[in-house]
């Protein structure tokens, strides 16, 4: 059995702590104030609520989710058509990239496909497809808060301390609106994130228990981008080189359910990669290989540039740049001053700080010679990166009630500090949806089918960013028992790369279906007279020099 964690001060409710224990949870000996599973059970009791706070305030913001169906274009329609094949157990590769690849792991895709199984096809609880998926990321990203505050609260006292996690992961979306609602991998990447940093700040501070934790995050961001495997790689090396260092000092205990626990997981996770290098040998291998090959490196100057844009609309560089500073200084100084009181807070926070520095290090890396493009437009590969200013403002919080807990009047001034932040992040306009889908999509997708005879096959042909709706329409047609197919004409590193190679016409479907041609239409460009009972939609913004997309029949 794992060894219970030891709290280094005592409860709230009493007057004056008894003195703390040096020790670290796993690897001296017990405080002498502890109470045992108590503690563990009420820290376990906390995360679930944080946990619940999340997903309640997102829900709460996003009701549309169980009233209205929604239909996606574009990306998120790309995606969905991957959960698709997720749902028949026959995807072993990640989302596609604008690069002509897929990346590494479909975790993510699978979560959305299995929610869609859950909230639409069996219980009804949603009214579409999409809708299920965008539920099942907010389930994620909830469950991922309450794992990232039960951390915190097996090492922080009081343990209602660990309420400052749920507080700062609902203040994300004031920075990244949309944050938790998103099934738009750039979106999806920050929890898992944010999670790699809270447990790997704590195995690296002193605590083997949460090692699970941390292959949990590395192993879903090696399902994220394939940029992510140099973040992954060198966090597993500094752990790796944490426990070497502890075992020569003699003081590592690693339990058997530690080690079955972390091995399971990365079994898990690695497994389909390896399959696809199995069954697809190279795999994506080879076109990561040629991409990195063309991707040119960029000075830091570029790079903060970047880094200005990535928080564009918050504050002016300079003072972005300066108030960062002194918060991870005033980080460090709290983290710090917290070993007089509380040595494994201390010793969470320090490595929580560690864990920061080291993901900004590795994100200006990525930046300069992982990114192709550093323009403006681009910075949603870096979205993931918000997870260490929460990271730091979550250190600043503990550091803080940590202090505070010292007397019960400032606990109680803390608690009101706590609970109003809570009420902003809560109001705060980016918990809504960034995304509410495409509005033409259906309909575009019913003018089809009234126009085609029942059992009738339908080719979908496109050019440029006519791919955007053209995806919806495939995916909803697939929803709505439409015979759609995709154009062989249309090139393979766009229809086959894109739509899967399942989706494209076979040469007997050209010769018997219908070919519907979908056009994009710029800013005051009239609709051409032969196309004039064609359904015309809004094209999402993807061009400002297009705004329409009309659909028609060719033949």
């Amino acid at each position: 059995m794992d060894p219970v964690i030891q709290p280094t001060q005592s409860e709230p409710g009493d007057r004056a702590a008894l003195p703390a224990s040096a020790g670290s949870p796993e690897t001296d000996s017990p405080s002498p104030q502890s109470s045992g599973w108590l503690d563990g059970r009420a820290s376990a009791i906390v995360s679930i609520l944080s946990g619940i706070l999340v997903f309640a305030v997102v829900i709460s913001r996003n009701t549309w989710i169980f009233s209205t169906r929604v239909s996606e274009s574009g990306d998120f329609a790309a995606n969905s058509i991957l959960v698709d094949k997720a749902s028949q157990f026959d995807l072993l590769v990640g989302h596609e990239s604008r690069l002509g690849f897929h990346h590494p792991g479909p975790f993510f895709l699978y979560v959305q496909s299995w929610g869609e199984t859950l909230f639409h096809d069996i219980t009804g609880l949603v009214p579409g497809e999409f809708n299920a998926q965008v539920l099942s990321i907010v389930v994620l990203n909830s469950v991922l808060a309450g794992l990232c505050a039960f951390i915190v609260g097996r090492r922080v006292r009081p343990v209602w301390l660990c309420l400052i996690v749920p507080v700062a992961v609902l203040a994300i979306p004031m920075l990244l609106p949309g944050a938790l609602t998103s099934t738009w991998p750039p979106h999806a990447f920050v929890m898992p994130f944010l999670l790699l940093l809270i447990a790997s700040g704590s195995v690296l501070g002193g605590q083997t228990k949460d090692l699970p934790f941390a292959i949990l995050a590395m192993c879903m961001l090696g399902h994220g981008y394939v940029s992510f495997a140099v973040f992954v790689i060198a966090f597993a090396a500094v752990i790796t080189l944490g426990l070497i260092f502890r075992w020569r000092r003699g003081n590592l205990r690693l339990s058997r359910g530690t080690i079955i626990a972390s091995a399971v997981i990365l079994a898990v996770f690695v497994l389909p990669i390896v399959l696809n290098l199995i069954l697809n040998w190279p795999g994506e291998i080879a076109k990561y290989v040629e991409v990195a090959q063309d991707v040119h490196s960029h000075t830091i100057g570029q790079a903060a540039r970047f880094f200005s844009a990535l928080f564009e609309g918050q504050t002016s560089s300079a003072l972005s740049y300066g108030v960062a500073a002194l918060a991870l200084i005033l980080a460090s100084l709290l983290a710090v001053l917290a070993k007089r009181t509380q040595p494994d807070a201390s010793r969470l926070l320090v490595g929580m700080l560690a864990a920061a520095v080291l993901a900004t290090f590795l994100t200006v890396y990525y930046v300069m010679f992982g990114m192709d493009d550093l323009r403006p437009t681009f910075t949603y590969a870096a979205w993931f990166f918000y997870a260490v200013p929460a990271t730091i403002g979550i250190v600043l919080g503990l550091g803080l009630g940590v202090q505070a807990s010292k007397r019960r009047v400032w606990q109680a001034l803390f608690a009101v500090v706590i609970a109003l932040l809570a009420v902003v992040t809560v109001s705060a306009p980016g918990q809504a949806a960034a995304y509410l889908g495409d509005r033409d999509i259906a309909p575009a997708t019913k003018f089809i089918a009234e126009q085609t005879p029942p059992g009738g096959q339908v080719i979908l042909s496109f050019k440029g960013l006519a791919l955007v709706p053209t995806l919806g329409i495939a995916e909803e047609a697939n929803r709505t028992g439409l015979n759609v197919c995709i154009d062989n004409a249309v090139p393979s590193d766009v229809g086959a790369h894109v739509f899967t190679p399942e989706r494209m016409c076979t040469d007997a479907q050209m010769a018997a279906g219908r070919v519907v041609q979908v056009r994009t239409l710029k800013v005051g460009e009239p609709i051409p007279p032969k196309l004039q009972d064609s359904y015309v939609g809004t094209m999402p913004l993807w061009d400002p020099q297009i705004d329409r997309f009309i659909v028609s029949f060719s033949n």
